[in-house]
């Protein structure tokens, strides 16, 4: 638990340096000057984006019956939990599989493969995007250093990407990821006693898992229209950063956004800070005044960045907070379980039974 307070704690000192180095009544004064139908503009973005979010979840739950209304909030909670886990891109899915299997009563087996389905469909983005990226520094002449760590992650992507398929089709790969899940339901109060039950029907389990995963990554319907999403949903990142440089007076080259916030994707896979405090904030200023020349000062970079962290940060946490808290989710319990480090489901969520 100390040892995540002092990396949280020395992030925000982190930031605080950056915003005194580079002028803090700066970057202040531009944020202010901003017109505030940009600001909404941002934030009914970011909302479309997350929306988005719940559609392909809804689209990979096509064939079981679930409430929209709860899914939403399961995913508006998923970006909450991302946001305190040191894993931004995935440390929510497995609660958001565990809420939402006991918030509409379906198959575990269903709720865990499906998250695992949607990451599968954000990798594809990721991988054209960082393609990209890759060749813009190529053709640009740009520093080979960022395509290198680009490539390594996309490296990382792809073993994701084979795991997915392998988790499918592969009945080894299968058992070792319900293992996991087992331990994490093991946890439960009701659960509690009832392991060795449990591992006795492990074949069962498996076969509903493996069916459930074929039903839902094998869906041609799905791959397509769930890629296509995940897709809009990148684009949509990408226009919300354009937007924040439009409101400051800057047409940022579409190449330089694009390099950044590639590189950026790598950053939310250091298991560092929550939300990868301060490294973000870090690398996004360095990377748009090195690649920005002379159209972007470091205040600038500043400004657009801590606008960035608001609007894809704090507004998601706070609608998490409120989604959590509408689904009767012990929020305290989570903050201080991921604080320590010591994430269970039964402190993930308790959910008003109805």
């Amino acid at each position: 638990m100390y040892k995540r307070l002092a990396l949280f704690l020395f992030s925000l000192v982190f930031i605080a340096g950056i915003l005194y180095y580079v002028g803090f009544d700066e970057t202040l004064g531009i944020m202010l000057s901003i017109q505030p139908a940009y600001f909404l503009l941002l934030l009914a973005l970011q909302l479309f984006t997350m929306f988005l979010s719940a559609v392909k979840w809804r689209l990979i739950l096509r064939h079981v019956k679930v409430s929209f209304k709860n899914l939403l909030a399961v995913t508006f909670v998923g970006y909450f939990v991302n946001n305190i886990t040191p894993i931004g891109l995935a440390g929510g899915e497995p609660v958001k599989a565990y809420l939402l299997s006991k918030k509409e009563r379906i198959a575990p087996e269903k709720a865990f493969s499906s998250v695992i389905v949607d990451l599968f469909l954000e990798i594809i983005p990721i991988f054209l995007l960082s393609a990209v990226a890759i060749f813009l520094i190529i053709s640009n002449g740009i520093s080979l250093e960022i395509a290198m760590v680009i490539i390594a992650a996309s490296l990382v992507l792809l073993a994701l990407f084979i795991l997915s398929l392998t988790l499918a089709i592969n009945k080894e790969y299968s058992l070792k990821i319900i293992g996991v899940m087992l331990r994490f339901l093991s946890r439960l109060p009701y659960m509690k006693g009832k392991a060795d039950k449990i591992h006795s029907e492990l074949e069962e389990i498996y076969g509903k898992f493996n069916k459930a995963m074929k039903e839902q990554m094998l869906d041609n319907y799905t791959l397509f229209f769930g890629t296509c999403l995940s897709i809009t949903v990148w684009c949509l990142r990408l226009l919300r950063v354009y937007i924040i440089f439009l409101a400051i007076g800057i047409k940022i080259p579409l190449s330089t956004l694009i390099i950044v916030q590639a590189f950026a994707i790598v950053v939310t896979f250091i298991p560092i800070s929550p939300g990868a405090l301060g490294i973000w904030e870090g690398t996004n200023i360095a990377l748009f005044v090195l690649l920005g020349g002379s159209a972007v000062t470091a205040v600038q970079a500043t400004t657009v960045t801590m606008i960035d962290r608001i609007v894809f940060y704090i507004f998601p946490t706070v609608l998490g907070v409120l989604c959590a808290m509408f689904l009767g989710v012990d929020v305290l319990g989570l903050v201080k379980k991921e604080a320590s480090g010591k994430v269970d489901m039964e402190n993930v969520a308790k959910v008003i039974e109805s």
